[in-house]
């Protein structure tokens, strides 16, 4: 992951994560484990918005973060942050270090996602991740899978 990118969000606990990322994340592919896929996902996220302005539910964004979004919206279920309501690139960034805060409670309430196996690659997309975010588009409780 590029360093870089998480100097932008000052509330992130960089070592946490560096010491996660470094033990769960392989250099290329889906991680091993559901703990990892999360925080490869959040680090697309990061990454894609810091390096290259795209965002949640935005013009080309619709083809990079959407599916790495579903998947973490899939993972954190009704307290994952609306990252694609954001009205602001200040906005975004705060809701960007919100799923971050929320990534890491997820780990710490959640250590069995450590060993879990993954069986998903976060950042495939869909044809229904390059054509959200509609209005009326609302994941249902159903769908969550933590």
């Amino acid at each position: 992951m590029n360093q870089k990118a998480y100097d932008h969000i000052d509330k992130l606990d960089n070592e946490y994560f560096n010491d996660l990322r470094d033990k769960y994340v392989p250099g290329m592919g889906a991680a091993e484990t559901r703990a990892g896929e999360i925080i490869r996902a959040m680090d697309r996220l990061i990454y894609r918005f810091f390096n290259d302005g795209d965002m949640v539910g935005k013009g080309y964004g619709n083809e990079t973060c959407n599916s790495s979004y579903r998947y973490l919206r899939r993972r954190l279920g009704p307290g994952c942050p609306e990252l694609q309501a954001a009205w602001s690139e200040d906005e975004y960034v705060d809701m960007l270090a919100s799923l971050c805060d929320q990534v890491k409670e997820l780990f710490e309430t959640s250590p069995e996602l450590f060993t879990w196996e993954n069986n998903e690659d976060s950042r495939t997309p869909s044809d229904e991740d390059r054509d959200w975010y509609r209005e009326d588009d609302d994941i249902d409780d159903e769908d969550f899978d933590y």
